[in-house]
């Protein structure tokens, strides 16, 4: 739950690029610890939506952002759109058959609760209705062998998705469970965790929650067709998605049909030619889809400094607690360097969060308060370094990695380098581009026949051809191929070092676009920015003419005279065009506006904002001055010599040491200066006589 209120707002890039990363990381994590395939993406012990305790967090997670709001437009409404007239999502083809009198089930004691055949069972008997669920279970096998799997693997699923699926079943064929079979079987069984969060983590509680997604499919048009169906008891379209739902999980283990009849055996032989073509389908979803998550979002952190909109995040108190509590008791396992601002503050000190109990947590609960929370976003306004976290895969600040950047470094490495070619696969990859002739080798003893001969035409003296450098190379190709020949290699393994370069360089061409792509976006982001920085400026500029004049708009002035009205600040704008004043004309403009109001001492201390003198001259002989800028006061003592005065001391009061003084309690004094006061002031009268001197009274 306290993850969903973190990355709440998907629908920022920047937001979702991050959770996607955090999906891999815990995939990844869930992957590793698992004991066997089986284990991978468990989602309960007893089954999905059957009160089973979750087992899994990568599966729900998955599930939770796969039916977000921001994947309704392209996840939801294929599956779960129905208009007037047409069949478009699979949706429309289970209310049309469901309407067509269809009654589905997955056992003869399903089919006698449906509410469709209430009325037959008082007037059938056992050995009817056992004909009328057969019939039943006859059409339902057209339904899943045309239209169902016609129109499921037709749906295109989300590309963030679709990627991490993809990290997924690599995740799960390097981890190697154990599997028996051919490799085609091999590749099906690594698939079948992601078939199971595919099934039963996006479409199964996309149905079961039909009114819920079925509203969103209709893009928020809650009075829907799906909706007034579904309220129709009679019609059993409930009963039927209920029921399609509790097949698919029986396809996937959760649960098993009845053997014990020809019904309950038809339906076992259904999903065991289903389960094959959905597996295929996710198989295809993976198919020519970049991994290109994490470049993703090294570019939504650097469009981050061009938003001006600030980033928060909501958390009741409850969640706050829970949250303390957990870092808290494992700040050891998540500590990740020698200077961890986490660690920090799960110390033992005053300034420390707490462990609160379970009490505490509950109380909290029932009176929850939400807190907004500013994410900080463009941190690199604040200190311009930039690293990759090797155990998130996210661009961080260096504090937050657990690599640390070197004395002097500004930035980590951001960007994937070309990985090294294998020597043996560059040997020949040269050999084959410089040679003068065409090889036509299928063996590794032919192609040391055209070495032998290629390397006799290029060192041959005189001759046009020779080359010093590509006969290096056929020499040091001979060598290799002698060696393959001698240790029985086959031709296939080289053919394969080859093939494993060329998709090497294809992955990284497709990186270096990414770049580019990526590149060019934060350039829009960079412009956008700097209008959005014109119009605002544009806007500052008209407000603060406005209220320098404040005369109105002549339409509004025009309105306002044909309907007889007096405007408010008509008056105003008069008062001040009479006065004329100086701070209010152009003339100000580039000007600073630092107040400064001098007062002699006597008054001061009349007037009671001076409480005692320590200042070894008369009072009539001292002034004292107050100058305002950056939010605090200079304050400068004037002694009179005379004709002349000299300054005395200076005395400068931060804008922090203002904010103290000003929660002062009535009555209580301060002497400045701090270390040899010279005047005792009342902190309430001077901060008083600051504002006046602020406000020019």
């Amino acid at each position: 739950e306290t993850t969903k209120m973190l990355y709440k707002e998907l629908e920022d890039d920047r937001t979702r690029h991050l959770f996607a990363a955090l999906l891999r990381a815990l995939v990844g994590k869930e992957i590793e610890q698992a004991r066997g395939l089986e284990d991978v993406f468990h989602e309960g012990v007893v089954g999905m939506g059957v009160g089973g305790r979750d087992r899994s967090s990568a599966f729900h997670l998955l599930s939770y952002f796969a039916l977000h709001e921001v994947h309704h437009k392209t996840l939801v409404r294929p599956f779960m759109e129905i208009s007037s007239g047409t069949s478009r999502g699979l949706m429309s083809k289970i209310v049309v058959h469901t309407e067509h009198d269809e009654v589905w089930a997955c056992s003869l004691s399903d089919y006698k609760q449906a509410p469709q055949i209430e009325h037959k069972l008082a007037e059938y008997d056992p050995k009817e209705l056992q004909s009328e669920f057969s019939q039943a279970t006859a059409r339902f096998q057209e339904f899943i062998e045309s239209e169902f799997m016609q129109t499921f693997t037709g749906i295109k699923l989300p590309a963030t998705i679709r990627k991490i699926m993809a990290y997924s079943f690599s995740a799960i064929r390097r981890r190697r469970f154990a599997v028996s079979g051919s490799e085609a079987d091999e590749e099906q069984s690594c698939c079948e965790p992601i078939l199971k969060v595919v099934v039963l983590g996006f479409f199964v509680p996309m149905l079961r929650g039909a009114r819920r997604y079925g509203g969103k499919a209709q893009m928020g048009y809650l009075g829907s067709e799906l909706e007034k169906k579904l309220d129709q008891e009679s019609l059993g379209l409930m009963n039927n998605i209920e029921q399609l739902c509790k097949f698919l999980e029986k396809v996937l283990g959760h649960g098993a049909f009845d053997d014990t009849n020809v019904e309950g055996r038809l339906l076992k032989r259904i999903g065991q030619r289903l389960k094959p073509i959905l597996l295929k389908y996710c198989m295809d979803q993976m198919k020519d889809i970049a991994d290109d998550i994490h470049t993703q979002l090294l570019f939504s952190v650097c469009r981050a400094h061009y938003d001006l909109k600030p980033k928060t995040v909501l958390l009741p108190s409850s969640v706050l607690l829970s949250l303390s509590n957990m870092l808290r008791k494992s700040i050891t396992k998540l500590s990740i360097n020698d200077h961890d601002m986490v660690a920090a503050i799960c110390g033992d000190d005053d300034n420390s969060i707490k462990e609160f109990s379970i009490q505490e947590v509950r109380s909290a609960k029932e009176n929850d308060v939400l807190h907004v929370l500013r994410m900080e976003s463009r941190f690199l306004l604040k200190d311009l370094r930039l690293t990759l976290c090797p155990s998130a895969g996210c661009p961080v600040p260096p504090a937050t990695s657990t690599e640390p950047l070197m004395p002097g470094q500004n930035f980590g490495n951001l960007v994937k380098k070309f990985g090294p070619v294998a020597e043996q696969s560059s040997v020949f990859e040269e050999i084959f581009i410089e040679a003068t002739c065409t090889l036509q080798s299928t063996t590794f003893v032919s192609l040391k026949k055209e070495f032998e001969d290629e390397l006799e035409n290029v060192v041959k003296p005189g001759t046009a051809s020779a080359n010093i450098v590509l006969a290096h190379r056929l020499t040091t190709g001979l060598e290799k191929l002698a060696e393959f020949i001698e240790l029985d290699t086959q031709e296939e393994e080289l053919l394969d070092a080859f093939d494993a370069v060329l998709a090497n360089r294809r992955n990284y061409c497709s990186y270096l676009n990414q770049l580019e792509l990526g590149v060019r976006s934060v350039d829009k982001a960079k412009e956008k920015h700097d209008k959005c920085l014109e119009e605002a400026m544009r806007k500052y500029e008209g407000a603060n003419k406005f209220s320098l004049t404040l005369q109105l708009p002549p339409t509004l002035l025009k309105v306002a005279q044909e309907e007889g009205v007096t405007l408010r600040l008509e008056g105003a704008a008069d008062k001040i065009a009479n006065r004329e004043e100086f701070s209010r004309s152009e003339k100000v403009r580039g000007m600073s506006n630092n107040p400064i109001a001098t007062h002699p001492l006597k008054k001061l201390l009349s007037k009671k904002v001076v409480i005692e003198c320590l200042i070894p001259a008369e009072p009539k002989d001292v002034r004292v001055t107050f100058h305002l800028m950056n939010g605090g006061v200079d304050i400068t003592i004037l002694l009179r010599r005379k004709s002349t005065e000299c300054v005395m001391k200076r005395i400068s009061i931060s804008e922090e040491r203002l904010r103290t003084l000003k929660k002062a309690e009535e009555g209580e004094t301060v002497g400045f200066p701090t270390e040899e006061p010279l005047l005792k002031f009342s902190i309430a009268k001077l901060i008083e006589l600051i504002a006046d001197t602020a406000a020019g009274r």
